[in-house]
């Protein structure tokens, strides 16, 4: 099973400029296998279940990617797919999840579960739960916001693995975040949740990482954690988890941050320093919502000498883009900033 499987250094952000996609034009993008039947987040797809009794049908329109068998028939839909048009809706499933979810622009969610035959002729269930999304930003930032395992996979756009209380796969492609859930974790059991993951994945336009997360630099090994949200209510409580850490919901009205607005944080270990160095850019609409936001941050700074404003440090506004670290004294140890500026396009 592993030779796919790989380690890397974990990774968060969410929309792009077109002046910033341009910046980053030569980083490689994620295309859809070739030999699958690629199809667009939402798009119906006739369910083929008749004749099949060990496969179920769902009723209405489901995601293209998410067929009543899988792998070759080795995967069979026990449950039909439940769809939810947002956040609001699915909180009647799962309040926390809505609640973390809700300022990413999703545009529909989907839980299904699959079944298949364990070595022993006993049946063995995959849980799945899917988001679809208006931008690729948005689908990255909630895989980012749902796991930070450095345990990766080589299949879809990005795919990362948990391993506590059974076994748990997380899928990025285009669009698209895929969820897959099991209380077993045999070697059997692992190998063919991979295999029903890459074949979703398959069927799910591909593109390339969000440009925000690309400019991102890679100093001393690149970040060990990344999370890409809208505003700060989508990240994990462990991003606000470090020395003189700024309250989430200030931040939130001192960079202004909305669904219109992409927020990255990024955390690089520095091995003298008090905690992790800790990176953060805010991608706006426009340049104006910058300079503003800006001008708001740094009058804060001037009123305030509690630990979290002196840590605080920012950098010039820069296009539509405004960054900065709330770990100040490890930044003066490691300087990801200036690198970090130097990726920043001058257009964007």
């Amino acid at each position: 099973m592993s030779r796919r499987i790989r380690t890397t250094f974990g990774t968060c952000l969410l929309v792009a400029l077109p002046s910033f996609a341009t910046a980053c034009r030569d980083r490689p993008s994620t295309p859809a296998p070739s030999n699958a039947a690629v199809v667009s987040p939402g798009a119906p797809v006739a369910q083929e279940a008749a004749g099949l009794p060990e496969a179920v049908a769902s009723d209405g329109d489901v995601p293209g990617y998410l067929p009543p068998r899988a792998v070759g028939g080795v995967w069979n839909m026990s449950e039909p797919v439940q769809s939810f048009a947002n956040a609001a809706q699915y909180s009647v499933i799962d309040a926390a999840e809505a609640a973390r979810i809700g300022g990413f622009r999703i545009t529909g969610i989907y839980r299904c579960a699959y079944r298949r035959a364990g070595n022993d002729g006993s049946p063995l269930v995959a849980e799945v739960v899917a988001f679809d999304t208006e931008s690729s930003s948005d689908a990255y930032g909630l895989l980012t916001c749902h796991s930070s395992s450095t345990e990766r996979l080589d299949i879809c756009g990005e795919a990362r693995v948990e391993r506590h209380d059974g076994f748990h796969l997380h899928g990025w492609q285009g669009k698209s975040y895929v969820r897959l859930d099991s209380v077993s974790a045999d070697s059997d059991m692992t190998e063919q949740m991979i295999q029903l993951l890459d074949a979703i994945c398959s069927r799910i336009a591909g593109e390339g990482r969000p440009p925000l997360v690309n400019a991102i630099p890679e100093a001393d090994g690149g970040p060990r954690d990344l999370w890409l949200a809208r505003d700060t209510t989508g990240l994990p409580v462990r991003v606000f988890d470090f020395p003189s850490a700024p309250s989430p919901a200030v931040i939130n009205g001192l960079l202004g941050l909305d669904n219109t607005t992409l927020l990255a944080v990024a955390h690089y270990d520095v091995p003298a320093g008090r905690g992790p160095n800790v990176i953060w850019l805010v991608q706006y609409p426009n340049q104006r919502a910058a300079y503003q936001a800006h001008g708001r941050y740094t009058d804060y700074l001037k009123k305030h000498d509690d630990p979290a404003a002196q840590s605080t440090n920012l950098l010039p506004s820069h296009g539509a883009i405004l960054a900065g670290t709330w770990t100040a004294e490890e930044e003066s140890l490691q300087y990801v900033l200036p690198p970090l500026s130097r990726n920043l396009p001058m257009g964007s």
